[in-house]
């Protein structure tokens, strides 16, 4: 889980997850450390997660990996597919 105040990017790696409730649930408890603030941002991380997995699943077969990268003032939310980069 990220760590806020250290030096460079804090990331949660390769989770695994099967449905986009799960992934939601996980990036919300990534959050509540990388961003405590809350605030819109954090709505809209989680909303991005939650249609990144759902067109995943939907459209090529699921995922392969999930990743959260929390740097100054972003987070970064790769989804690979089955059969995207990744």
């Amino acid at each position: 889980m990220a760590h806020p105040g250290r030096e460079g990017p804090e990331s949660l790696d390769e989770v695994s997850v099967r449905t986009a409730e799960q992934a939601t649930e996980v990036a919300r408890g990534f959050l509540l450390v990388a961003a405590p603030e809350g605030g819109n941002a954090v709505d809209t991380v989680l909303t991005v997660v939650s249609e990144l997995f759902t067109n995943a699943v939907r459209h090529a077969g699921g995922v392969t990996r999930f990743e959260l990268k929390a740097g100054a003032g972003t987070v970064t939310v790769p989804a690979p597919s089955r059969y995207g980069p990744g």
